[in-house]
């Protein structure tokens, strides 16, 4: 198991929030447990969640960031917070990485009403580019897609329950398989949306600003 959970707000000291949560990375050849990355159920607790000051949740930091490249688990990508069912959303994890333009992952998790976005610096004009074959998530988390990025999910079996919501700005792409399926999440689209030629919502809801299929 590993915890790098943010420090706690205190008022007593002046403090304004909760810190974020820090850094963790983990490689291994073979795991007990290879069976259970899918869901990450059943595995040892991983956590980097935001601090709060143990009461005032709407003070808690953002998460940080969980690397695994551990036997079945590949490029995988965890922001798994601490926060509860009802109580304010951990502020954004933000990812800035100075002038890096492409992330790749084999999948990404997102977890405890965590919060992500990647606003590397120093990109000037090029394109910032985000690949990931699976997405997964406990329905209580939210994925930015920034103006001038490009977010592209291509699952193995070409149909997308991601697990997460994801909002997209005005300036952004988002490309999927030609048929996009939505399951228990809510895909906001102010962007384009490229690749999609039919889009089937089974739960959830899917916002689009643009036409698909551009």
């Amino acid at each position: 198991s590993g915890t790098s959970n943010g420090g706690y707000y205190s008022s007593s000291y002046g403090g304004s929030n909760g810190g974020g949560g820090g850094r963790i990375a983990l490689y291994c050849e073979a795991t007990e447990h290879v069976s259970n990355f899918d869901n990450f159920t059943g595995v040892p607790m991983m956590e980097a969640g935001g601090g709060n000051d143990g009461g005032s949740t709407d003070r808690r930091g953002g998460a940080g960031t969980i690397y695994i490249e551990c036997g079945g688990a590949t490029r995988a990508l965890v922001i798994n917070g601490t926060t509860l069912a009802g109580e304010p959303s951990e502020r954004t994890t933000t990812l800035l990485e100075d002038g890096m333009t492409s992330y790749s992952f084999d999948s990404l998790h997102i977890y405890g009403g965590s919060r992500l976005e990647f606003q590397p610096p120093n990109t000037g004009d090029t394109t910032v580019q985000l690949v990931t074959n699976t997405t997964k998530g406990d329905l209580s988390g939210l994925m930015y897609v920034r103006s001038g990025q490009v977010m592209t999910i291509l699952p193995k079996a070409g149909k997308i329950s991601l697990g997460f919501d994801v909002t997209s700005d005005v300036g952004s792409t988002i490309v999927t398989p030609e048929r996009l399926s939505v399951e228990d999440a809510t895909f906001t689209i102010n962007g384009a949306l490229s690749g999609a030629k039919a889009i089937e919502v089974s739960s959830g809801s899917v916002t689009l600003a643009a036409s698909i299929g551009e």
